[in-house]
């Protein structure tokens, strides 16, 4: 997940500007460390794309049709639509992953597998943790 901000100057609207206070164009939440969607890669060898990015309109605080969220300022309380005295915005971008698992595996049989848990223990790791209940 990567944001992307944008600044407006008065009588010319929201630009790459280049303003004093303005952040990387791509960013994380807090905008403080550049996250440029192109760069962005999967966690491991075993996790692969699963699409293109998308703007993502689930963001707290509401967006608007277009995905865009508002503030006075940098960093600021973000809202859903543009006011008056709004000159900074920014829009969350997702792009989804998937798991790939790969061998060896070994076929176990008589037992029922009644769930089955997938934690990640750290985004760098290529490794996981597999929970299982059995009956």
């Amino acid at each position: 997940m990567t944001f992307q901000e944008v600044s407006s100057v008065l009588f010319i609207g929201f630009g790459a500007h280049g303003l004093p206070t303005d952040r990387s164009p791509w960013s994380d939440e807090t905008g403080r460390i550049p996250l440029e969607k192109d760069k962005i890669k999967v966690h491991s060898t075993q996790w692969d794309w699963v699409g293109d990015w998308d703007v993502d309109f689930t963001s707290p605080g509401g967006v608007d049709q277009s995905g865009w969220q508002y503030a006075v300022d940098f960093p600021a309380s973000y809202h859903s639509s543009k006011r008056f005295n709004d000159f900074v915005r920014r829009r969350r971008w997702k792009r989804i992953c998937r798991f790939s698992a790969h061998g060896p595996w070994v076929q176990v049989t008589g037992v029922k597998l009644v769930d089955l848990c997938i934690q990640v223990c750290s985004l760098k790791a290529d490794s996981l943790n597999v929970f299982t209940t059995l009956v």
